[in-house]
């Protein structure tokens, strides 16, 4: 014969179980926190001194792509971009942004948006080559006519061997900062990475087309998240 035996639980000990696995998961969160803020402050050491130069995409007439909401891309990459540089620079790095409001870098009297769109790019490809940066990172935020696709994602330019593990690192840093994306590195022939002398990346910091993602880059927290996801990854880079 087997006997079993019955055990009542009360709510207390319900409560007392729920308050456990949330005081263990605070302190498992602070743990890793704590781990991580090492890590950043032994690696910041190896960007003292370099010349990094960030493009917030777009700008000025040529607005980037829009949310559904009202997120606009040219906004979103120059927030990010200045949150990107501020860390830096108190790295000790040598920091850059292509533009620091809302203009591109086109002459104001060019028409046509083909011509002035390629004059703005030559330009801050240009920019980058007289401040002697070692990487170029350009920002923005990508837009697909279907809503369902998400993920930050980065691109660097084929043979470029530099602009591939900047790509990467910042890829990576995506995956394990943001934690919402599966998304790889990829190679693609864009203009600025095709055409910069320097190590470039380019990275898209998600989509305004997904309604999910546009309240997410609409929020200054997550912002936050991105640029210090970006901030790491400049970090290791220079290791």
């Amino acid at each position: 014969m087997i006997i079993f035996k019955v055990y009542r639980i009360t709510r207390q000990k319900v409560l007392a179980v729920m308050v456990g696995i949330i005081i263990l998961t605070v302190l498992g969160s602070v743990f890793r926190n704590i781990l991580l803020n090492k890590e950043v402050r032994v690696l910041a050491v190896a960007v003292a001194n370099r010349i990094i130069v960030i493009d917030p995409g777009h700008g000025g007439q040529d607005p980037g792509c829009k949310g559904q909401q009202g997120a606009v891309e040219k906004d979103i990459t120059l927030d990010i971009a200045r949150r990107v540089a501020a860390k830096l620079q108190m790295a000790g790095a040598q920091v850059y942004l292509t533009r620091s409001g809302d203009y591109d870098l086109a002459d104001p009297g060019i028409r046509g948006y083909s011509i002035r769109k390629k004059q703005d790019l030559a330009r801050r490809i240009q920019f980058a080559e007289e401040k002697h940066a070692e990487v170029l990172i350009s920002i923005h935020v990508n837009s697909f006519p279907e809503r369902k696709y998400r993920g930050a994602q980065t691109f660097y330019q084929e043979g470029d061997s530099g602009g591939k593990r900047l790509a990467e690192h910042i890829q990576d840093s995506f995956k394990t900062i943001l934690a919402n994306t599966n998304r790889v590195a990829k190679s693609g022939d864009y203009f600025i990475n095709r055409n910069s002398q320097m190590a470039s990346a380019i990275a898209e910091v998600g989509f305004l087309s997904n309604p999910e993602e546009e309240r997410l880059l609409l929020d200054p927290d997550y912002r936050e998240k991105v640029s210090f996801a970006i901030y790491l990854a400049v970090l290791k880079y220079f290791k």
